[in-house]
């Protein structure tokens, strides 16, 4: 999203800092102004948007200076909540919005077995090149395809790992979209990839996964309510 007026002074240094983070290096301007194009292009055609939650604000408000903007984070934050504001950039947006953190709540509450049970035909995008295995020992699910894309950098020794490899993510982009098969009609596709892991969700919707959601994503009413 695009810095407000007061703050776009910060937005190339921010843009960098984030970069190292995910990817240890930074990325040109073109590659940048075209990967935050197409995240954008994914969260206004999205089915839900993930916000951040009242304890991730106030965990970037440093109340020794009551100042939200003074950090990184909170500058991270503002524009995605103003984006969602009368005249932003998802003020149209049909999704339905949902905690940053679901991901995680999903877990905690036991939903994912629900979600993959029965599934044999799954599409993975991660940076676990073992996750067929986990997958299925989990969840007795099958990961047909994952489609493996470099770590973040944050998490290399996760990984057994002290460097990137000679590609970050947004460098093999459209590679791995180009993995993706063509026809997803009725499959489940789940995505492990940060923020430019966003694109590659767009694309696998475009291409018509999990359709039949309402089969495959067995949640009763009662499940639902529970975790609330």
């Amino acid at each position: 999203f695009v810095y407000e007026p007061e703050i776009a002074r910060y937005a190339a240094s921010d843009g960098a800092e984030r970069e190292i983070v995910w990817w240890g290096r930074t990325i040109d301007d073109a590659a940048r102004a075209k990967l935050a194009a197409q995240v954008l292009d994914a969260m206004r055609d999205a089915d839900f948007l993930g916000v951040p939650t009242l304890e991730w604000i106030l965990r970037d408000v440093k109340l020794e200076r009551r100042e939200f903007l003074g950090t990184r984070g909170g500058r991270g934050v503002r524009p995605a909540l103003h984006a969602l504001d009368q005249g932003g950039a998802l003020a149209n947006t049909h999704a339905t919005i949902v905690s940053a953190h679901v991901p995680f709540d999903l877990d905690e509450w036991n939903l994912y077995g629900d979600l993959f049970d029965g599934l044999n035909d799954v599409v993975a995008v991660s940076c676990h090149a073992g996750l067929p295995d986990a997958f299925h020992n989990r969840f007795n699910a099958t990961i047909v395809q994952n489609i493996v894309v470099p770590p973040r950098h944050a998490s290399l020794a996760s990984f057994g790992m002290t460097e990137m490899g000679p590609k970050i993510l947004p460098e093999v982009l459209d590679d791995m979209i180009a993995q993706l098969p063509a026809d997803l009609r009725g499959r489940m596709v789940i995505v492990g990839a940060g923020y430019a892991g966003k694109a590659i969700i767009h694309e696998a919707k475009k291409r018509g996964y999990c359709s039949d959601h309402r089969r495959r994503c067995r949640f009763s009413t009662q499940q639902s309510a529970e975790p609330s």
